[in-house]
């Protein structure tokens, strides 16, 4: 697979909104005559313009789906990006990084992800569920309470549209009678996966998680090593 060169680019914050309690989500669009181009699930490094100060952060949008130039992020409080405000301007280097979503071979796909590490799975299902198709798509999605569940309403609203994707979240603290999927997301596994036969996964989230993920992959679940992808956040 090609894959962009890396390059240095200024952009600006265009747009933001509460994804969670604690995450936003920033709409940045680049300046200058060329756009920055990416495959879905590769990140950027930015920070605030003339500043060293970078933060590794997945883009969370796909380019065939937002205006020229525009790409989305999401960023838990308390990083280099706080100050940040409308019309401020941040330095991207990128993009870089392989957690992509490999060339549809018609076997059902298995997205695993939990906090941030939803953000380039949603890229990847932006440019793939519009490219049609009707083998399964899976996403496993997991926070720690349901205000924390990032793009819920979004995704929930794709599952309408694309009939071919269940979208399966997760809460480690249940909340307020909460009555979908509770404990870590790694413990659904065995269940959804199962069915599921000749799978490519790709997992997303903390490194703990993605470890044991693969581990139960791997060993109990019997996917090849070689049909699981992954990326710690």
């Amino acid at each position: 697979m090609d894959f962009p060169a890396p390059r240095r680019v200024r952009a600006e914050l265009v747009a933001q909104t509460m994804l969670s309690p604690r995450v936003r989500g920033l709409t940045l669009a680049t300046l200058g005559p060329e756009p920055l181009d990416w495959v879905p699930g590769q990140y950027v490094e930015i920070g605030p313009a003339g500043d060293d100060k970078r933060m590794p952060l997945s883009i969370a949008s796909a380019p065939d789906f937002a205006p020229s130039g525009q790409f989305e992020i999401a960023v838990v409080g308390g990083g280099a990006l706080d100050d940040v405000v409308i019309g401020g301007a941040v330095d991207v280097t990128g993009p870089q990084g392989s957690f992509v979503r490999r060339e549809p071979d018609g076997a059902p796909e298995v997205f695993v992800a939990t906090g941030t590490g939803l953000a380039p799975i949603r890229a990847m299902l932006h440019r793939a569920l519009p490219s049609g198709g009707d083998s399964p798509i899976l996403l496993l999605a997991g926070a720690r309470t349901e205000p924390e569940l990032l793009w819920r309403a979004e995704l929930e609203q794709l599952c309408v549209k694309h009939p071919r994707l269940r979208y399966e979240p997760c809460v480690s603290r249940p909340q307020n009678g909460w009555s979908g999927r509770t404990g870590w997301v790694q413990s659904h596994l065995g269940e959804l996966v199962a069915p599921l036969s000749g799978s490519r996964v790709y997992v997303c989230g903390v490194g703990e998680m993605v470890v044991e993920c693969v581990a139960l992959l791997t060993t109990e679940l019997g996917v090849p090593a070689d049909r699981v992808f992954t990326e710690k956040h």
